[in-house]
């Protein structure tokens, strides 16, 4: 019996297999939608990438929701953002955007040249062999799966620059745990031109975009100024036997001390 199971299993995944290859057969990785699924700590979403010669689009399909298994009493305090990563590789720039506690933020900045180590070691995602690469990327170590057989230097997120699709990317430090992964290739349902998207989000908050510099220096006073306000609260109501802190957490850049240790008062 367990023989048989296995065998069916088998066969099952090598029709997978030969569905995925034949998918990229009959068409171009222009025509594909690669779906993802991310997991930060505790909470979970979905994103597409799409991408053709001179444009990416990342993008947030689904709500980032607590995990089933996660125990949060969760509210949002107001609708929520999803998050777009936009790269245009015809002049290196890179657009997105930041939800930090109900606090907006647009970034415009250089694609960045992450300095890949390649690894003498290998993983299965979706059913394809990968080779793995590390790199180290504002603040945390990123182990990036890549598939060879797919030779385009793209990938989700802000990555890029592998000799092959980056199909997985995992992050464990400093207490947290982050999980980007291909779950599904499919031929393309999403409607509209990729120079068309990224543009029309380039001109609707080209007012609003900041440099990663500026951007690191507006969140530092504002996180800042949100640790005083909560301090002096609990000055106010402290009775000298209570203790709180200050984490922030679910971000994959690091740009600020109180995402590496809490902020004890």
């Amino acid at each position: 019996m367990k023989k048989n199971q296995t065998i069916i299993v088998k066969l099952i995944l090598t029709l997978t297999f030969l569905q995925i290859n034949i998918l990229f057969c009959q068409t171009t990785t222009e025509d594909l939608e690669f779906i993802y699924y991310f997991q930060r700590n505790n909470y979970e979403s979905k994103y597409v990438l799409r991408f053709d010669e001179k444009y990416t689009i990342w993008e947030e399909t689904q709500d980032l929701m607590p995990r089933a298994d996660a125990n949060i009493n969760f509210e949002r305090f107001r609708k929520y953002q999803r998050r777009k990563v936009y790269k245009s590789t015809s002049d290196s720039i890179v657009l997105s955007n930041y939800d930090i506690m109900a606090e907006s933020f647009y970034l415009k900045e250089q694609l960045e040249n992450h300095n890949w180590q390649l690894l003498d070691s290998t993983s299965v995602v979706l059913n394809k062999k990968c080779n793995i690469a590390k790199t180290e990327f504002r603040g945390r170590n990123y182990y990036a799966y890549y598939d060879p057989n797919i030779p385009i230097p793209n990938g989700p997120w802000k990555f890029h620059g592998l000799p092959g699709l980056i199909l997985k990317v995992i992050t464990n430090e400093n207490g947290e745990y982050f999980n980007i992964e291909c779950v599904e290739i499919k031929k393309g349902t999403s409607k509209g031109n990729l120079e068309r998207i990224y543009s029309k989000f380039l001109n609707k908050n080209k007012r609003k975009f900041i440099s990663w510099n500026s951007f690191l220096d507006k969140i530092s006073v504002f996180i800042e100024n949100v640790i005083k306000y909560h301090k002096s609260s609990f000055d106010e109501d402290d009775d000298g036997e209570e203790k709180s802190g200050f984490r922030l957490l679910n971000y994959l850049e690091v740009f600020h001390r109180a995402q590496k240790e809490t902020i004890w008062y």
